[in-house]
């Protein structure tokens, strides 16, 4: 196993079987040209695993916040379509992936029919922003009641018991 840099591939003897981008791609300025040029670099087998923040995972994430998950030092934002989508421009075809956005590629041909996700997109990031406003948001008032409830447990040192009998139960 190798960790580092495109740059490093070059220096290798032998052409990777599996090249992981977690949490890169949305900094990278040109993320399709990163992605051609390591194309170049891979067998014909080889799998891309790219991991980076889904933007339709703030249920999930950021306190349901989208000003939280806006930061400067992201270039791109991505659905798992947008991901799609600029993977196709590279060469890479999807072989699996979620909105969180965890997803395997695969070496393929460029591929320029795209499919906008524009509209579920605004309608989603809409919701979003109507219950990060709303007060009584149940996810949001979900997530406080465990947070709360996993801090009391820990203070009467109870948590193991808990998560004991919750792996228990599930």
């Amino acid at each position: 196993m190798e960790v580092g840099t495109i740059g490093k591939l070059y220096s290798l003897k032998k052409k990777p079987d599996v090249v992981i981008y977690s949490h890169i791609v949305e900094h990278l300025l040109n993320p399709v040209n990163e992605l051609k040029k390591l194309k170049k670099l891979l067998k014909q087998d080889s799998l891309l695993y790219i991991e980076v923040p889904g933007l339709k995972n703030l249920y999930d994430s950021y306190d349901q916040d989208f000003l939280k998950y806006l930061q400067n030092a992201h270039t791109y934002h991505f659905t798992l379509n947008s991901l799609t989508n600029c993977t196709k421009k590279a060469g890479f075809n999807l072989l699996s992936g979620d909105e969180f956005i965890h997803s395997v590629f695969k070496i393929g041909n460029i591929n320029n029919n795209y499919k906008s996700d524009y509209a579920s997109t605004f309608a989603f990031l809409k919701k979003v922003e109507s219950g990060r406003s709303n007060p009584l948001n149940y996810r949001r008032l979900r997530a406080k009641f465990i947070s709360m409830a996993i801090i009391l447990l820990i203070k009467t040192r109870t948590f193991r018991i808990a998560r004991r009998i919750y792996h228990l139960i599930k």
